[in-house]
């Protein structure tokens, strides 16, 4: 297994090397910056947080929360402290005035982006212009994965169902059926929601009041459904002139020039081409 090299954050976030980074959209991209609702609303251009990404994609960085998190902070491994990065950091630098208080040194965790993503960049890379084209956008259908397992939203969102359920949904759309989540004080309280076999729900009578997962069993686990979400096309390309040390802008060019991982913007089918310059 190839080694990541990860020694730049060890040295202190000394900004003293410019660069400018350079991204062509190939594809419409969608740049939602928080977890959506029904709607994903695209950003004109890209977060910091969306730009490290990409970054660390084209590094090879594809870390997890969690294990972010023990690279940064350190972990505990059968009563045997592991030093993290920051800890080592904090070693070497952390009685100089300058660094001591610094969030580099100081901070308890990463700082996170409004989705939630933490980067390894944060301390030592930064976006000190932006050259941001026009865009145009427009809205279309996204296929998201969706897990049932533990919500009720299902109803109406598969198509991919027991094909006796398209029956029930007619009455239930036109309210001779009703779903929902209600407290039932027993099985046949009519104040409250039934619990009914697919049968049973065919042959009810109008107006009959039936516990929602009750139709769980006919969707899969685990589907697709539409949601809608916005794209935005760029008229050109977006620029950044970039502060950061030296060790990582070197990293960062070497890694452009032959990237880990296909490079995108937001969404994982927002492809795009980026290139590092040091000026």
């Amino acid at each position: 297994m190839e080694s990541i090299d990860l020694n730049f954050f060890l040295e202190p976030p000394v900004l003293d090397t410019a660069a400018i980074l350079t991204i062509e959209a190939l594809a419409p991209l969608s740049m939602v910056s928080a977890q959506p609702g029904a709607y994903y609303r695209s950003q004109a251009h890209p977060t910091d947080a969306m730009i490290f990404g990409m970054l660390e994609n084209a590094l090879g960085w594809h870390f997890g929360g969690e294990t972010r998190t023990k690279i940064i902070e350190g972990k505990e491994k059968k009563k045997k402290q592991i030093t993290g990065l920051r800890a080592e950091a904090k070693a070497r630098y952390g009685q100089e005035m300058v660094w001591h208080q610094s969030s580099w040194l100081s901070d308890s965790d990463l700082p996170e982006s409004g989705s939630g993503f933490a980067s390894l960049l944060t301390y030592h890379l930064k976006v000190e212009t932006q050259f941001l084209p026009q865009v145009i956008s427009f809205d279309d259908y996204w296929l998201k994965n969706v897990n049932t397992g533990s919500k009720n939203s299902f109803l109406g969102s598969s198509k991919h169902h027991d094909y006796r359920v398209s029956e029930i949904f007619k009455r239930q759309q036109s309210g001779k059926l009703v779903f929902g989540d209600g407290k039932e004080k027993s099985e046949t309280n009519e104040d409250g929601f039934n619990r009914l076999t697919l049968e049973e729900m065919q042959n009810a009578p109008e107006g009959t009041k039936i516990k929602l997962d009750c139709l769980k069993p006919y969707f899969p686990y685990y589907y697709i459904s539409p949601a809608i979400r916005t794209y935005v096309v760029p008229n050109g390309s977006f620029q950044y002139r970039m502060k950061t040390t030296q060790t990582l802008s070197h990293l960062l060019m070497s890694a452009l020039n032959d990237p880990a991982a296909p490079l995108y913007l937001g969404s994982n089918d927002g492809w795009v081409e980026a290139n590092w310059e040091m000026i």
